[in-house]
């Protein structure tokens, strides 16, 4: 990092370009694990549909197991990609920095995919669940901090950024790697300033608030884990009256076919439009 900070920038600075990398490589590489698991988990409901019928899934075990393994196959994602794209930054190699690096990486990955997971279960078809999906993304990235850094945002749209996960994830990745910089570098039209005071001046990240940011991503991990498995069970749980999914899916599936032909009409309402109801 250090041979980048000695360099000059005209118009530009080190710091706007780690948060451009972070932003490009770190938290959109989210958005396309949501893309990835959307149609494996609506594949999955499916056959599921027809083992839970047989006796051979309950609906909690199985939506642990899917949360369980896909918990495994994002550690195993995040230590590749870390891996490869830590020194491509030309970072330190000092494991404090590497472990936020990868602690980072890991809660926005796992919070975009378990989200992804929550749409499919909660939205009728795939399709309704890629509209929620690019309506929230939109919203995250325009109040994420790099769009447009906190401090001009105006004070009656701020709840949002401290509302949004994303904002956090660039938080924790640029105050973790350079929060404690006091290397000078110059701009067009400033003078010379640190790349601590910068970052503090322009987008409101403090090194001393790491931990409560850190704390606050584990926050987000377990509201989306626990959302997750709400959905995954009662949406899924063929038994219950109040389980989406079986409408939609009925001409396909003989078993929720069979099922939805005992629900009454406010049940088949709310399972037509992915009302969650219990």
């Amino acid at each position: 990092m250090k041979h980048l900070l000695k360099k000059k920038f005209v118009g530009s600075n080190p710091v706007n370009i780690y948060l451009l990398l972070f932003y490009s490589k770190g938290v959109k590489r989210g958005a396309v694990n949501i893309n990835t698991v959307q149609p494996i988990v609506a594949v999955e409901r499916t056959v599921f549909y027809r083992e839970r019928a047989a006796g051979m899934y309950s609906s909690l075990p199985y939506a642990l197991s899917q949360v369980t393994i896909e918990s495994i196959y994002i550690a195993i994602q995040t230590s590749i990609y870390a891996l490869i794209l830590y020194p491509t930054m030309g970072f330190e190699w000092i494991a404090s920095k590497f472990l936020w690096f990868y602690y980072f990486l890991f809660m926005s990955f796992i919070s975009f995919t378990l989200f992804g997971m929550m749409t499919v279960a909660l939205t009728p078809t795939i399709q309704i669940s890629a509209i929620l999906i690019y309506f929230f993304t939109c919203l995250w990235n325009l109040f994420s901090g790099f769009v447009i850094p906190r401090p001009q945002i105006p004070i009656w749209c701020r709840w949002y950024y401290w509302a949004n996960p994303l904002s956090w994830t660039l938080y924790g990745l640029l105050t973790s790697q350079v929060g404690q910089d006091n290397h000078t570098f110059e701009m067009l039209g400033a003078g010379n300033t640190t790349v601590k005071g910068f970052i503090k001046e322009s987008f409101g990240y403090d090194y001393d608030f790491l931990p409560v940011v850190a704390r606050d991503s584990t926050c987000w991990l377990d509201l989306n884990i626990f959302l997750c498995l709400r959905q995954l069970v009662y949406f899924w749980a063929t038994g219950d009256p109040h389980v989406g999914h079986l409408a939609s899916y009925g001409s396909s599936c003989p078993v929720a076919r069979g099922k939805s032909e005992t629900l009454n009409s406010e049940a088949k309402k709310q399972i037509n439009w992915g009302i969650w109801t219990y």
